[in-house]
């Protein structure tokens, strides 16, 4: 007799990027096959009847105190679970917006309970991995995805002008746009009629006064962002990163995204493109 489907509740703390691409959408693809049953719960709202029902829990980022009370109901039924993360959570810049929230003690020393009692973590690079062995011996090293299926139409290369730059981020406070910010003032100003940039997510105060730069709102679908972002056809793609230890943990997510966009990329010498990336 075969055995039953697992169970399995994804518990988040909200829909982002990371929820979305590391655990609903692979989550929902193994439902279609009829490998799971699954179900999604915000952790504000959680629901009783969804914890009763799982037999299997994922967490993905979760660290606010507040809503401590679904780690320990699903401790308390004795239900495994899994914790999904992509950051090094414990390294994010103190003076950041998110590092003040994530570096709070009550935020980390949640972290580190989440960590310690997961029956498995997830996580997506060589340095987050060693980051987080002290915490748990149960660690999966993912591959990060792509998605090809929600890419839309990538136009064809021309020869003509201008030369279309991006930049994307969905960070709300971005500082790695200074370390290519000099050099592109002035290759904008240099070739005003050949160059064109877009910021897409964010919006630099030092460019807004150039004629041939253009910005784009952050989406918080990513499905949405990546169909229009490939149809658009840009030429070159920046990626700038710090070689500290938080951005050591990161992903290639910038390769990945513009490669599959047909987009040359000009990125930092750091091991996360550079383990990739002649």
């Amino acid at each position: 007799m075969n055995e039953p489907s697992p169970r399995v509740l994804a518990m988040l703390p909200g829909i982002m990027p990371s929820t979305l691409m590391n655990v609903v959408k692979p989550m929902m693809a193994l439902q279609k096959r009829g490998l799971i049953h699954f179900r999604v719960s915000l952790e504000n709202y959680p629901s009783h009847a969804n914890i009763n029902w799982s037999n299997i829990v994922v967490f993905c980022r979760n660290t606010e105190p507040r809503y401590r009370h679904n780690l320990d109901s699903i401790l308390g039924k004795n239900i495994p679970f899994i914790y999904d993360i992509d950051d090094n959570l414990f390294e994010v810049p103190a003076d950041t917006v998110d590092g003040r929230y994530y570096r709070a003690p009550q935020r980390l020393e949640l972290l580190e309970q989440y960590l310690k009692a997961a029956s498995l973590v997830r996580v997506y690079s060589d340095p987050l991995l060693e980051a987080i062995r002290e915490y748990n011996k149960h660690i999966h090293l993912v591959d990060p995805p792509i998605e090809w299926e929600t890419l839309g139409h990538i136009p064809e290369k021309t020869t003509g002008k201008p030369v279309k730059i991006v930049y994307a981020t969905s960070r709300r406070e971005d500082r790695l746009a200074s370390i290519f910010s000099d050099a592109l003032s002035h290759l904008l100003r240099e070739y005003a009629q050949d160059v064109e940039m877009c910021f897409w997510g964010f919006k630099p105060q030092e460019f807004i006064d150039f004629p041939n730069v253009r910005f784009r709102k952050f989406s918080s679908n990513y499905d949405k962002f990546l169909h229009q972002f490939s149809s658009v056809g840009f030429d070159i793609g920046l990626a700038p990163l710090t070689d500290d230890r938080f951005h050591q943990s990161k992903t290639n997510n910038k390769f990945r995204e513009y490669a599959a966009c047909c987009i040359a990329g000009i990125y930092s010498d750091v091991e996360v493109y550079s383990n990739c990336i002649q």
